[in-house]
């Protein structure tokens, strides 16, 4: 993940001041038997964003959500 947020747009990513922040991932979440949910936070100098991160095990995708 953190080769992919460089690559997120300022509108996503909030005023945290940094296009490469530091992730804090929380314990993983199971949403069920092929998805997995993992809350992480996004943190720069200014501030820090909170988002869930969303693995589709069968088809290996992932998704990122604002919380």
């Amino acid at each position: 993940m953190k080769n992919r947020v460089p690559f997120w747009s300022d509108k996503l990513m909030g005023n945290i001041g940094t296009k490469n922040p530091e992730l804090t991932f929380n314990q993983k979440i199971i949403i069920n038997n092929e998805t997995y949910g993992i809350p992480f936070q996004a943190t720069g100098p200014n501030n820090k964003t909170t988002f869930i991160g969303l693995y589709n095990c069968k088809t290996g995708d992932i998704e990122y959500s604002k919380e």
